[in-house]
């Protein structure tokens, strides 16, 4: 994360909170930046570990408000990461697999599937991805307890979100190392808490990129604290009142290439291969209509090489990983 950059830590330390994060690791280390601001950054080592790691900072945590940040790789290849029960949840416990994908990462080069999966093989990490879903399910309400336990009474804004998703056979596509295509960059995102009406499900289109400014909104912070960032804030969506405004009437996702959405269309281009797909009459983004609407594409692209020339950030360069970070990302199979 370039040093101009406010970070999430950055933003709530300003504010007087006390900040404790738990990462597994990878991309997600202080050695990028993601540290910045947090009065404790722990390694954690999946989600069955928060608990023991997070009783000693609550036991000793003041009255100030605080910031709790998780992140996590249990919902990751390796889908076989879930303790037993739950790898065997959705599975079909007779069905042999050709790769032994219950105890093999899927083969891949530079975070891309080098292999074509059996439909047998297909539904088998479908479904340990189900139970890797299952078991967060069941993980998170143990945290609130513990949180509860030790902090009661207390008001909370909860956030639940995901960076992406994952392809699993969709049009030959495996993991998530392509373009932002909808199974990559239609992420799960739940609020709670803070007066949020319980229940409402907002269809605009947002960008997770906006969730740092909407918090800054929800909690008062100031328009201070906003001050440089490029998402935009969603947090009159969720008011008491259900309004129909727009944050901005774009989303974009850069991944692997990138894609451009709105409420009529989704463009997405994967090196030379650039789709179009007509959202309102297919929601799901599962027909190509680039050819029947080269206009359309044309005047996207430019609106969007436009975006990315006036948000240019400078970065840092590359980061050099130690032999830890290595290993953590080989793991979960960013490298060879």
């Amino acid at each position: 994360i370039p040093a101009q950059l406010p970070t999430l830590g950055q933003v709530f330390a300003h504010q007087g909170y006390r900040t404790i994060g738990l990462s597994d690791g990878g991309w997600f280390s202080p050695r990028h930046g993601f540290s910045r601001g947090f009065d404790v950054f722990i390694k954690g080592e999946g989600i069955g570990t928060f608990k023991k790691r997070l009783t000693p900072q609550l036991e000793t945590a003041t009255h100030a408000p605080l910031l709790l940040l998780f992140h996590t790789y249990d919902i990751h290849q390796p889908y076989y990461s879930a303790p037993p029960k739950y790898q065997e949840l959705y599975t079909d416990r007779h069905y042999h697999s050709p790769l032994n994908l219950r105890r093999n990462l899927i083969p891949s080069e530079s975070g891309r599937a080098t292999v074509e999966l059996s439909e047998g093989d297909l539904e088998l990490v479908r479904a340990l991805y189900d139970g890797e879903i299952r078991y967060l399910d069941d993980s998170l309400p143990v945290i609130s307890d513990l949180i509860d336990g030790h902090r009661p009474g207390r008001p909370r804004l909860v956030v639940l979100f995901s960076d992406h998703g994952e392809s699993f056979g969709e049009e030959g596509r495996l993991l998530h190392s392509s373009a932002p295509y909808r199974e990559l960059s239609h992420v799960p995102l739940i609020i709670a808490g803070n007066g949020i009406p319980a229940g409402r499900r907002v269809r605009n289109i947002v960008e997770t990129v906006g969730l740092l400014p909407t918090l800054i909104e929800l909690l008062g912070f100031g328009d201070e604290e906003t001050a440089g960032f490029e998402g935009a804030s969603f947090s009159k969506l969720l008011g008491p009142e259900l309004r129909t405004e727009k944050p901005r009437p774009y989303a974009i996702a850069q991944r692997g290439g990138w894609a451009l959405r709105s409420d009529l269309w989704s463009l997405v281009v994967d090196g030379q291969d650039t789709r179009l797909y007509d959202r309102r009459n297919d929601p799901q983004e599962t027909v190509d209509v680039a050819a029947q609407h080269p206009q359309v594409v044309a005047r996207l692209t430019v609106f969007y090489n436009d975006l990315m020339a006036d948000t240019r950030v400078e970065t840092p360069g590359r980061v050099t990983p130690d032999a830890q970070s290595l290993n953590e990302l080989r793991a979960l199979g960013y490298l060879d």
